[in-house]
């Protein structure tokens, strides 16, 4: 819950993030690297195989 407020988004839409279900937008994507203090959004949508 605190991500999403973080983020400005609810925390059905922070789900569907962290699930994959939903792309998000460029602006959460810009703040949750903020927040996570990532290299970049790339960084962020690797996926380990």
């Amino acid at each position: 819950m605190e991500m999403a407020k973080n983020l400005g988004v609810t925390t059905r839409q922070y789900n569907r993030l962290e699930a994959g279900t939903s792309d998000g937008s460029i602006k959460v994507w810009q703040r949750l690297k903020d927040l996570l203090k990532a290299k970049s959004i790339d960084f962020l949508l690797e996926q380990d195989e």
